[in-house]
């Protein structure tokens, strides 16, 4: 078992998603279901991102992603089509001691998003380590 199966109280707590296009979309709904407080950073946010994140508790940020962005996360999700980008945002997360996801990258991950069953309370998750997404969704 190389991933520890745990499930992280993000009421409240801050998260930032680099990346503004269909993949941080994605990541971003099931982190507002989390109640956690968002921060996009991108060049480009799209219109989708925008008008989920209109709340006050978040933030969008039309810039280049910098290491300043990760001050007080208790999250960090890389969600770019960019490979270079996606692992600054990794290293930089891993040296200051910050869970890290990387969309599509295992290798690149300290923590990974698992097929969701969400029955609440109940929520079970289904996870590979990343390694086999369509055997996961299909399990679930």
């Amino acid at each position: 078992m190389r991933y520890l199966p745990l499930h992280f109280d993000l009421q409240g707590r801050d998260v930032l998603v680099v990346g503004g296009g269909e993949i941080a979309r994605r990541k971003i709904e099931l982190l507002l279901r989390s109640g956690a407080h968002i921060t996009v950073v991108a060049p480009d946010i799209s219109d989708a991102v925008a008008s989920i994140l209109q709340e006050d508790i978040h933030s969008l940020n039309a810039m280049v992603y910098a290491t300043d962005f990760l001050a007080g996360k208790a999250l960090v999700i890389a969600a770019t089509d960019e490979r270079a980008v996606n692992e600054a945002v990794s290293g930089d997360a891993r040296s200051a001691g910050i869970p890290v996801n990387v969309v599509d990258s295992p290798e690149l991950c300290t923590v990974t998003f698992p097929a969701i069953i969400d029955r609440d309370p109940l929520v079970i998750s289904v996870g590979s380590a990343g390694l086999a997404p369509v055997l996961t969704r299909f399990v679930r």
